[in-house]
């Protein structure tokens, strides 16, 4: 867990530092759950962000409010 949540947060201030307007994860659904359960706004546990084969997870994040909050909101299933 610790390890997965690490790597996340560099990855974003990676995107951020380089202005990316757009990045992708292709991941196990329990990476995404892992993340998920650590920056959603408004939080959901763990278990409620699980998939089912062939969903996937879109947010918007804007940089100014990762750097004060280090959240992700507006996080729609696909």
């Amino acid at each position: 867990r610790r390890r997965i949540i690490e790597c996340f947060d560099i990855i974003m201030w990676d995107a951020i530092f380089k202005n990316y307007e757009e990045i992708a994860f292709i991941a196990h659904d329990e990476t995404f759950m892992t993340i998920l359960d650590e920056y959603s706004f408004p939080h959901r546990d763990y278990e409620e962000w699980k998939l089912e084969y062939g969903e996937s997870f879109s947010c918007e994040v804007n940089a100014i409010f990762w750097q004060s909050n280090k959240c992700l909101c507006d996080i729609y299933k696909n």
